[in-house]
């Protein structure tokens, strides 16, 4: 079975630079690339889901379920 899981992120300037501050992201000049940050919380968001309780490892070492992000 496959499940399409529609999301969207929204932040505010303000967010953005607190977040790009948090986890380090590189700014040229201090410019901070969108795709930097896209593809930055992209591998959080699919890392968290993935670890989740609900689709993460289970006590044998399987998976789940096999989510992946799609582009």
């Amino acid at each position: 079975m496959r499940i399409q899981v529609p999301l969207v992120i929204e932040m505010t300037d303000e967010q953005v630079k607190q977040y790009a501050s948090e986890f380090g992201l590189p700014a040229q000049g201090g410019t901070l690339y969108a795709r930097e940050v896209v593809e930055h919380v992209r591998g959080r968001v699919l890392a968290s889901v993935q670890d989740s309780v609900a689709f993460g490892e289970t006590g044998d070492g399987t998976r789940r379920a096999g989510i992946s992000i799609k582009r």
